[in-house]
């Protein structure tokens, strides 16, 4: 497995989203990863049917492209992930509607409907899965898993993911309370050094 290298992490001198801005494609590959299965699942539990949430999905990417410099300036934006929450919702709805005209009245009523129940807001981290953190946030995590060894990467979910006390992990792993809290803290800075900007991050 490929050991993390925190030298390259601690070098780059600016966020994925930064870098996005400045039209890094493969910084935009990294987002559209980070980012695309959490868009597609909103459209799935909107109702919309596999093929099609995978072309909203698509548009709202591209809708992303070219307004993430303007999401980035704004001081008035709560969260990247509320107002990508935003962005889908619109999309869905602009899908819903072309629908409705469609299928004429009975079916465009029920379409309808389903617009009258999309959330404005996405879910709270504490409603957002089982581990009470940004769906965004776990995502980020699974696309960050192999730059760590074994052991590093369990120590830190067990203690940050998990919530396992630090000398509760640290007998688990033969090691020390404090070693505990230092690869949370060393994990979490390099995480924040990419990802920033984009995710919520645990405390």
């Amino acid at each position: 497995m490929q050991s993390h290298d925190p030298t390259r992490l601690e070098n780059t001198s600016f966020s994925l989203l930064r870098r996005v801005c400045s039209s890094d494609q493969a910084a935009w590959q990294r987002l559209c990863e980070l980012y695309l299965p959490l868009i597609y699942g909103q459209c799935r539990t909107a109702g919309i049917q596999e093929e099609d949430s995978q072309d909203i999905a698509q548009e709202v990417l591209l809708s992303v492209q070219r307004r993430v410099d303007e999401f980035r300036q704004s001081k008035e934006t709560a969260s990247f992930r509320s107002w990508l929450h935003t962005i889908t919702r619109h999309k869905i709805i602009d899908f819903v509607r072309v629908q409705a005209r469609g299928r004429g009245a009975a079916g465009g009523t029920d379409n309808l409907r389903r617009i009258d129940q999309l959330p404005d807001e996405p879910p709270s981290e504490s409603s957002a899965n089982h581990h009470g953190v940004d769906p965004a946030f776990m995502r980020a995590l699974e696309l960050k898993r192999k730059e760590y060894d074994e052991r590093t990467w369990n120590i830190f979910w067990r203690f940050t993911i998990d919530g396992v006390p630090a000398k509760e992990v640290a007998e688990e792993y033969g090691t020390t309370a404090g070693n505990v809290r230092q690869i949370k803290i060393r994990v979490l800075r390099q995480l924040r050094m990419e990802f920033e900007g984009l995710v919520e991050f645990p405390e």
